[in-house]
């Protein structure tokens, strides 16, 4: 799934940090991460995911592409 933010928004991101190169990334947490007008992504991407539940589907964020 794609989507585009319609206006600037903060929505919580899953962030992964690089403990060490054996182990790989390890989780974080959720942080508040601010995304632009007309920016475009995956919300369901590995290791990037974003959490919508907070805002407003066709006012904060439109699907643009659905797999």
């Amino acid at each position: 799934m794609k989507i585009k933010f319609l206006k600037t928004v903060e929505a919580p991101q899953e962030v992964y940090r690089l403990r060490c190169e054996c182990c790989g990334p390890e989780f974080d947490g959720w942080y508040d991460n601010p995304f632009f007008k007309d920016e475009e992504l995956d919300p369901e991407e590995f290791y990037h995911k974003v959490d919508l539940s907070g805002l407003i589907y066709n006012e904060d964020y439109s699907i643009i592409q659905y797999p």
